[in-house]
């Protein structure tokens, strides 16, 4: 390898295509500054709604096929779920949804789809929810292989969700791969990141990164400092993750992406050698010839990643990111007030106009940038 950095490693061969990798990569990443002029061109898949909440198995459960799983009411008027009936992970596998008694406010309030509704109440509570369900998993003691929590979202057609109503997906994985990082080595490996500039924020509880080796357009990470598992998070944590990626949804929705997954990486249980974050990944096309080479196809290099971070665009009403007032507005966040606020909608007639999630977007981002 021709590279000055340690770490974060890259091809010696001429031309248009870099080949990136680093120690928390498992794929690869092919690079290419031709493709980078692709971006915002692809067509984006929209998820639709073709049976509507009254056929909705999250709305109303009981519409599921007999002999499948039951949901459990998990945290009291805001989160349920039920046994993933088709499950692709050998430990605890179970959907996560927002959840309230009055189906109609589970209709009219919590049925949402669209990458546009997705925000701060989803990830709170969702998140929130697969934390209680993995502290009630005992990892099996007659095993030896480690085990790790899973947890993330599909989000639209390309993102693989399959049912047009938001929801998590939780459970647990055999670790096959044993790559460890110390201490020393992962501080080496910021201290690289911040080099190269790919650090777009930092504090005492978080990193915002523009990874080296992205796995899709635009993709960016939120690592939460010293910390290795999701079980490690608390309600700050939590808070932190609602506001920031909320942000990071209206920026992809700037950029005209409307598919998405969230994903989470970190140890596995009792260990601490992967550290934790959370995987934005936007989808803009479908796997193909070298992805089952095991080589991402990415059309955005990381410093394309971090300067779109930095700036606004010249799309209307894309205002630039003030990432500490930002992290700060965790502190004041309430996800029982955010939550509340979409029940009430439910009592709003047709003759009243319902408060939206996109109008609460709207004075989101006007308190964001009168902070800035």
């Amino acid at each position: 390898m021709h590279n000055n950095l340690h770490l974060l490693q890259t091809d010696d061969l001429p031309g248009e295509i870099a080949i990136h990798s680093d120690p928390l990569s498992i794929m690869p990443s092919a690079l290419s500054r031709k493709r980078a002029l692709k971006v915002g061109s692809a067509a984006q898949v929209r998820m639709d709604d073709p049976k509507g909440p009254q056929r909705c198995i999250l709305c109303d459960p009981t519409q599921k096929p007999k002999g499948t799983s039951t949901h459990q009411v998990l945290i009291r008027d805001r989160v349920a779920y039920f046994e993933n009936d088709f499950p692709y992970l050998p430990g605890d596998q179970q959907v996560v949804f927002l959840w309230h008694s009055d189906q109609k406010v589970r209709e009219s309030c919590l049925h949402r789809f669209e990458l546009s509704d997705f925000g701060k109440t989803e990830l709170y509570w969702l998140v929130r929810g697969c934390f209680e369900l993995g502290n009630k998993y005992e990892v099996p003691d007659t095993t030896l292989n480690l085990m790790r929590m899973v947890v993330g979202f599909n989000l639209g057609k390309l993102a693989g969700q399959s049912i047009p109503h938001f929801h998590a997906q939780y459970g647990w994985e055999v670790v096959l791969d044993k790559r460890a990082i110390t201490s020393k080595k992962l501080a080496a490996y910021f201290e690289e990141l911040e080099s190269k500039e790919l650090i777009i924020f930092q504090d005492e509880r978080v990193k915002v990164v523009a990874p080296w080796t992205p796995k899709g357009q635009f993709a960016l990470e939120l690592y939460f400092n010293d910390k290795f598992d999701i079980l490690e998070m608390d309600d700050h944590d939590f808070r932190i993750l609602a506001c920031v990626g909320n942000r990071i949804i209206k920026k992809y929705l700037h950029l005209g992406i409307e598919n998405l997954n969230i994903v989470f990486n970190n140890s596995p249980s009792s260990k601490r050698t992967l550290p934790l974050v959370a995987h934005f990944v936007p989808r803009v096309n479908m796997t193909a010839l070298y992805e089952i080479k095991g080589v991402n196809v990415v059309d955005t290099p990381p410093q394309k990643i971090a300067e779109e971070f930095r700036r606004s665009s010249n799309i209307a009403g894309d205002e630039p990111i003030n990432w500490p007032n930002l992290v700060a507005q965790a502190a004041e966040f309430s996800p029982d007030d955010e939550f509340e606020m979409e029940v009430q909608s439910a009592a709003f007639t047709d003759e009243e106009p319902k408060p939206t999630k996109t109008t609460r977007k709207r004075k989101d981002q006007g308190v964001e940038t009168a902070k800035s």
